[in-house]
């Protein structure tokens, strides 16, 4: 079994849908590696469902592989809902730009 990718912790806003169908949602990534992310987001999905995702910077599809639920601070927030993603598809372009973030993930924070 080979060993898991290194996830970095990389914060950044993410438009997610079904592919051809329904509305768009949002979400924040909060980990992600060469093969996948983990997202806090506005709505569920079940494990399973690709989804097309979009950051700023670069895009694609991913599976959804797992979910779980952030629990409320208390402090009148809404709950959201985790999703562990798995990336199916990209265009290299995009795959390179993902590299690159991933080596460098603090220059996000200086952008």
């Amino acid at each position: 079994m080979s060993e898991p990718a290194p996830r970095f912790d990389i914060e950044l806003p993410v438009e997610m849908g079904e592919p051809g169908n329904g509305a768009p949602f949002r979400g924040v990534s909060l980990n992600m590696s060469e093969s996948g992310m983990l997202v806090r987001a506005e709505e569920e999905r079940p494990r399973g469902t690709t989804l097309r995702f979009e950051f700023a910077p670069f895009g694609g599809t991913a599976m959804v592989i797992w979910t779980g639920q952030v629990p409320r601070s208390g402090r009148g927030e809404e709950s959201s809902v985790l999703l562990g993603m798995k990336f199916l598809g990209m265009k290299r372009q995009d795959k390179k730009i993902l590299r690159r973030i991933l080596q460098a993930p603090q220059s996000l924070s200086n952008a």
